[in-house]
């Protein structure tokens, strides 16, 4: 589904003064990385490497495993669909509320598809899924999983796949990655995303790490020449990077939290604690898609119309923080409409 995953900014164009929309994180791509950038813009003439050797390499010294157990993507979303390919017309569990694309992923290779609110597997029951596949931290509600809880599943489960997407793990706080956990069970799969951290959506960069059982199968079913060039040498480089991984980390937060206190005080808004940079909200007696058109139309100010994920209803609506001046215009045009609301109920 090209449009799953809900992001349309394109849509919109330069009418978008603030956008709330987009997890990714929130602040402006670091200028020592464009000045990088600036630097390599020749090496569009010569093709990539097929498989991204030397950025595998750097993150397998990165993540203390063998190079050959990584596989950098075209995104974390390249990811999904591989492993929905390796494991075609398998019974996939997926967790919800969650990403679009886990869904989309299992359909298009044929997948039986059980759906499960919020918990992990407790039994195995009637369903013995194949492959599990979670957030963790959970898009669209920042659910956490502790990674005790899911070192459990994988013993209680060896014959279930779970694939872990820690996309949004540096963002969030309390988030304990599984990447350790690889080189001693052979029925986890981890996903991770470069662009939510570094604020590179645009260059689609991922990476998936598992055992050495599981990346012979899934070596099968890769695609060469998936990351281009200039994707590459911006992963080997922020590997040599140190201050990039933890940059804005702790003010990203911090405005996330003071944004849902905020905005729990306004009369009709529900809101889903979140240690994330993103975090829901249920605007009862608005319907989220019109929520949306008003902030987008009166204010410039685009959201998630969350209403879309698998479990959640038409109330729904995702908001990821960005700087304390934006934040506080999002607050205050929230607060007009809920006051508008209430004069045409008067």
């Amino acid at each position: 589904m090209i449009e799953g995953h809900g992001n349309d900014l394109h849509h919109y164009g330069d009418k978008v003064k603030s956008d709330f929309s987009s997890n990714v994180a929130a602040r402006r791509v670091p200028e020592a990385l464009l000045a990088f950038l600036a630097t390599q813009l020749e090496a569009i003439a010569t093709y990539p490497e097929p498989d991204s050797e030397t950025l595998r390499n750097a993150l397998g010294n990165r993540l203390q495993v063998d190079a050959n157990q990584v596989f950098v993507t075209n995104g974390s979303v390249e990811a999904f669909y591989t492993i929905a390919a390796a494991f075609r017309q398998s019974r996939s569990l997926v967790l919800i509320p969650s990403f679009a694309e886990y869904e989309d992923a299992c359909r298009m290779h044929d997948h039986t598809i059980f759906y499960k609110s919020n918990e992990l597997l407790r039994e195995a029951g009637s369903v013995r899924p194949q492959l599990v596949w979670l957030g963790n931290p959970n898009n669209p509600d920042g659910r956490l999983y502790a990674a005790k809880e899911i070192e459990e599943q994988l013993q209680q489960n060896p014959d279930a796949v779970f694939v872990v997407d820690e996309a949004y793990g540096e963002l969030c706080s309390g988030f304990e990655s599984v990447v350790g956990l690889v080189n001693r069970f052979d029925n986890l799969i981890v996903v991770h995303s470069m662009t939510k951290q570094y604020v590179l959506p645009g260059l689609r960069l991922g990476y998936m790490v598992t055992s050495r059982s599981l990346a012979t199968r899934l070596r099968s079913f890769s695609v060469p020449w998936t990351v281009n060039t200039l994707s590459q040498k911006v992963g080997i480089y922020l590997m040599s990077c140190e201050e990039f991984r933890i940059q804005s980390k702790e003010n990203i937060l911090r405005r996330s939290i003071a944004l849902q206190k905020r905005f729990s005080s306004l009369p009709g808004i529900t809101v889903t604690p979140s240690l994330c940079n993103f975090f829901l909200i249920r605007t009862d007696g608005l319907e989220a898609a019109i929520v949306k058109k008003k902030l987008m139309n009166d204010f410039g100010l685009l959201v998630r119309d969350a209403s879309n994920f698998r479990g959640l209803n038409n109330h729904a609506v995702r908001i990821s923080v960005q700087s304390e001046e934006e934040n506080e215009q999002l607050f205050i045009a929230m607060e007009k409409i809920l006051e508008q609301r209430t004069k045409n109920q008067d």
